[in-house]
Parts: structure tokens; C-alpha cells; sequence
């Protein structure tokens, strides 16, 4: 019974580690979300690597045209119809990156996600290496 305590406790711990963190600590400092780029930087140094990503928003918006037409044959209206001349999406690109970091080997590696400029996500990988 105690055994399978301590399984429980840390599988526990490792799906805190695996989630996504609220705040990076670089030295004396706390990175939130909410922070600027410059910010980070300024803290916590140039990132190890940065990936440059594009996600496309649909807005949902389509464009269509009525056509009314009316046919009139003998002095009767044989059909009116309304024709979908164009279907098209409205996607809008939203640009973000990802750095991260690697504080070596007694560490854990993060992954930190800028949109406009700002924090967004701090998201915790496994340990670093040197």
C-alpha cells in the first residue's frame, strides 16, 4: 500500500511538469505571461532556438451573390433560382514564435509562445543537456 502511494504521488508530479507553467524564473527575475519580448530577453537572455509559426484564423465570413433569376416561358414563371457564385473562406494568418530555453542538464527546458509581441504560453519540456 505504500508503494502504490508513492506511484500516485509521482505520477501526480509529472503531470505537473508536463503541463504548462504559469512563470519562468530567470535568475532573480519571474517571466510571466503577459510579458513583453524585450522583456525576456532583457532577463532571461537570446533563446537557444526560435521557431517562426503561422496559424490561419477562418473567420467564418463567406461571400455569396443572389442571382434572381426569372424565366418567363407562354406568360409563366418557370423557375427562380438562386445560384452560390462564390464560396470563399476569409482566413487570416496569425504569426507567433516559440523560443526556448535550455539551462542545462539540472534544468527543465522551456518553450515560451509570443503573440504580438507577448507572452502567451509557457509550456515545460524534460531536462535540458549541455
Amino acid at each position: 500500500m505504500k508503494m502504490s502511494k508513492w506511484i500516485f504521488i509521482l505520477c501526480g508530479l509529472f503531470l505537473l511538469v508536463s503541463e504548462t507553467a504559469q512563470a519562468l524564473r530567470c535568475d532573480r527575475h519571474v517571466i510571466n505571461r503577459g510579458d513583453h519580448k524585450t522583456r525576456v530577453l532583457q532577463y532571461c537572455g537570446e533563446p537557444g532556438f526560435v521557431e517562426q509559426k503561422t496559424e490561419y484564423l477562418d473567420t467564418g465570413i463567406r461571400t455569396e451573390s443572389r442571382a434572381n433569376e426569372i424565366t418567363i416561358q407562354d406568360q409563366g414563371i418557370i423557375g427562380n433560382s438562386l445560384s452560390l457564385e462564390s464560396d470563399n473562406s476569409h482566413l487570416i494568418p496569425i504569426h507567433y514564435e516559440i523560443w526556448t530555453y535550455n539551462f542545462g542538464r539540472h534544468r527543465l527546458v522551456h518553450h515560451l509562445t509570443f503573440r504580438e509581441g507577448k507572452l502567451s504560453k509557457i509550456e515545460i519540456g524534460g531536462y535540458g543537456y549541455d
